[in-house]
């Protein structure tokens, strides 16, 4: 991509080089589909020593395909075709250590000590607020000489948790601010063609409510309608709205190619048949092909090697099924569009999602079947509002993570395995002020007991640059309106109705020993970082992990709760009284 194509995105680069010769750090955030890869390829051929964190293979054989599309200027004599073949073959850059965040927090203290770096790339950036990857990278910038520049790229900076890597990490030294709605006016993303279906159970689901005698303002109740809604019943006459959408807005229906997103990995297993009939009844004459992505078995988590496989076949459609592994990086010019099968309430997950069908000077705009209504479960021109309250919230927080080393001025931070690291922030005894080992301002504080405060502004309109409004979609006007009636809204299949016996079961348990019981959506978000729809999915995780003492870490000790003397509830009760029995909720559990 030369970088008088597009003049935004030169004009980024150009500022990203400013930044890193005054700052030696700084942070570009750029809608997904803008041409960040691209940017950082260019990087790559500025320095001697790169060293690439990436969180996939498929961003690295992004970046890697990336690197080889344009000779680099600074070399005398371009590399031989096949030299070229062999080296994306093995993913090869020279000068370029890639390197996945995975294999970063396994390194130990003498591997860090041993690098020589005098450029570190972290894409995806956002990924730098995990707990382990959050440890490794403070040791990277502690570690490595002041001479070495730091840069990082995202199109969602925005965390659930509120950590924000950009003023943490690069003390908010980042590019000027440029949304997807910019990207849209200026030409460089297309506007896609969005199709939502809606439903209309939510009214029938609370009058059944009703009429059994139930409380909706019982947050039980209200929770067990919710999920309902979110993880959605059948969907009838997609053949249909598939055809009409297509055929009026592809660029071309002989060969087309969608991104199916699922929740998971059973969901995967339970729709992807139907939504290959889908597009078969849509299209009699064409063949369906589906290649399926997933880290469930090392078969599919392969499977992204054969992506660029793909390619156009008179008559044919190819359905790439996955759950979350191309939420990132995946950008195709003959992609016709994604389907979303996912109902979620992120504003990342959705905003990486629809990146999917976007992709900087890409032929034609794409089109979304959004057929969870994910747009308006939280409307998405709304997804990206911050209220004051929460601005406020996140200003001037303590920050217990992180302590002050009183003898050598030092800022430690606390890692979850319980040893101090250092971080590449201290004291300045002139000023009195934190700064890191370049003497720039940092976003951390004193206050007047000595704690470490975060003054960061992660809420920040500027940092908002995903933000989706009315003007960044077309409405097709298929507002696919299907509604069944009660009997079968109610219909909930087997593994839903096993997910309310556990809710009722852990609720009662909660309740016993004093515990927040912790699936309102406000309680999930702040205490997990997860919405109502992904809890089931964390459910044995958050057990694993002992957030919670409760005893699901295997089918022996849930059935001892409720019958070793306790007071607490049998899982018995639990399954009477949503219609399962106890052996197929450990068959769901325990599988």
């Amino acid at each position: 991509m030369p970088e008088t194509k597009f003049e935004e995105q030169a004009k980024t680069l150009a500022e990203a080089r400013r930044l890193l010769k005054t700052y030696h750090k700084c942070m570009v955030i750029r809608p997904t589909g803008f041409g960040k890869t691209w940017l950082l390829t260019e990087l790559i051929k500025d320095y001697k020593k790169v060293l690439y964190l990436y969180p996939s293979a498929v961003v690295r054989d992004t970046v890697v395909d990336r690197y080889y599309d344009l000779p680099d200027p600074n070399e005398d004599e371009p590399l031989d075709p096949e030299t070229v073949d062999t080296y994306r073959q093995i993913s090869f850059i020279p000068n370029c250590t890639l390197m996945t965040y995975a294999k970063l927090v396994r390194l130990s203290k003498s591997d860090f000590e041993a690098m020589d770096f005098d450029l570190v790339i972290c894409d995806e950036a956002h990924r730098l607020g995990g707990a382990r990857t959050k440890a490794a990278m403070e040791f990277l910038f502690a570690t490595l000489p002041v001479t070495c520049d730091f840069i990082g790229a995202t199109a969602t900076p925005t965390r659930m948790d509120n950590f924000d890597p950009c003023s943490h990490f690069y003390a908010d030294h980042m590019c000027y601010a440029y949304t997807l709605h910019d990207a849209i006016g200026a030409g460089m993303i297309a506007k896609p063609h969005y199709c939502y279906a809606t439903y209309d159970f939510r009214r029938d689901l609370e009058n059944a409510a009703k009429e059994s005698g139930q409380d909706l303002k019982d947050p039980s109740v209200s929770d067990i309608i919710n999920a309902k809604v979110i993880e959605l019943a059948k969907i009838y006459a997609m053949p249909k709205v598939i055809r009409e959408v297509c055929d009026k807005y592809a660029k071309d229906t002989d060969y087309m190619k969608f991104i199916v997103f699922f929740a998971n990995k059973l969901h995967m297993k339970q729709k992807i048949g139907e939504v290959e009939d889908w597009f078969r009844e849509a299209y009699p004459d064409h063949a369906i092909k589906t290649l399926r992505i997933s880290s469930s078995t090392d078969g599919e988590s392969k499977n992204t090697d054969k992506l660029p496989m793909l390619t156009r076949r008179p008559k044919t459609i190819d359905l790439i099924a996955c759950i979350d592994m191309l939420n990132l990086g995946y950008h195709v010019a003959d992609q016709t569009g994604i389907m979303m099968y996912r109902g979620t309430q992120s504003n990342t997950i959705f905003t990486q999602q629809l990146g999917r069908a976007l992709s900087a000077g890409a032929d034609g705009s794409a089109i979304v079947f959004d057929i969870v209504d994910n747009l308006h479960r939280k409307a998405a021109y709304e997804l990206y509002v911050k209220t004051p309250a929460t601005r406020q919230h996140r200003v001037h927080a303590k920050n217990d993570d992180y302590v002050l080393d009183k003898t050598t001025g030092r800022i430690l931070y606390n890692d979850p395995a319980g040893d101090q690291i250092p971080t590449q922030y201290h004291v300045d005894p002139d000023t009195g002020k934190i700064v890191d080992k370049n003497g720039n301002p940092s976003t951390f504080g004193l206050n007047d007991d000595g704690q470490v405060v975060n003054h960061s502004n992660a809420a920040s309109p500027e940092k908002d640059i995903n933000r989706v409004t009315a003007d960044c979609l077309e409405a097709t006007g298929h507002e696919a309106t299907y509604r069944e009636i009660l009997a079968k809204a109610m219909a909930e299949p087997m593994s839903h109705r096993c997910k309310y016996a556990l809710q009722l079961h852990f609720r009662s348990w909660c309740l016993n020993h004093n515990i927040p019981y912790p699936i309102s959506d406000k309680e999930l978000s702040e205490i997990y970082g997860l919405d109502i729809a992904d809890f089931y999915d964390e459910f044995r995780r958050i057990i694993a992990e002992k957030k919670i003492d409760y005893p699901l870490q295997d089918a022996e000790s849930l059935m001892r709760v409720g019958n070793d003397g306790s007071t607490d509830a049998p899982l018995a009760i639990c399954c009477e009284a949503t219609g399962v029995s106890v052996q197929t909720v450990l068959d769901m559990l325990f599988q």
